[in-house]
């Protein structure tokens, strides 16, 4: 009987370091998920914070130009191919946000394809939209203001014009399912990337 009782009491014992052994490895793992959550919203919120600080950097950038330009009545000494390639990135910038952002199926496939989040938030719509119409604006001053002999070269012409050409060609084939949207979506992405390149490394 003695042998019996010492039996159970040990598979008792056995049975109570197993329950919680699993229940520390649970416990465990319940902390970790929560951790990585916390971790994932921190970063989160970080990038909110970085893009709306980015959005005010940008947007102040914008409103020295704007009011020297009214000022003076006068666009002479401001770069007119500059500008046109301003424009050129920021309406390919600005279908590209839009797209992305409003439409969950075009969200979703990238989200697949590149195993991220939304690659678009909230201030990177804002900033195109803000940016799209001061550099609308930009364009108005140009017009209605003293230029002097100021022209837009030849150069550029050419080729703003091919790269409008290559997204029409691509929106319509994008219209027959040719090819995908989301292609299309990327070359204005990839627009806007180059044209940013090429205007910094230029300064």
């Amino acid at each position: 009987m003695k042998n019996l009782a010492k039996k159970k009491k040990s598979i008792v014992q056995s049975s109570l370091r197993n329950h919680c052994c699993t229940c520390f490895v649970a416990a465990r793992i319940a902390l970790i998920f929560r951790e990585t959550i916390m971790a994932e919203n921190w970063l989160e919120v970080l990038a909110d914070v970085v893009g709306w600080g980015y959005f005010l950097a940008w947007t102040v950038s914008f409103l020295p130009q704007i009011y020297e330009n009214w000022r003076r009545k006068s666009v002479v000494g401001f770069s007119f191919d500059m500008l046109t390639y301003f424009m050129l990135s920021y309406v390919t910038y600005l279908i590209y946000n839009v797209a992305v952002f409003f439409d969950k199926g075009i969200q979703s496939e990238i989200m697949k394809k590149s195993h991220q989040s939304s690659p678009v938030k909230l201030n990177d719509v804002v900033f195109a939209l803000f940016a799209f119409f001061c550099t609308a604006y930009q364009c108005f001053q140009c017009i209605i203001y003293d230029r002097g002999s100021q022209t837009i070269h030849y150069s550029t012409w050419l080729l703003c014009s091919l790269c409008v050409a290559a997204g029409g060609i691509l929106a319509i084939l994008a219209a027959f399912k040719v090819v995908s949207f989301v292609l299309a979506l990327m070359y204005c992405g990839y627009v806007k990337m180059c044209v940013s390149f090429f205007t910094v490394s230029n300064n």
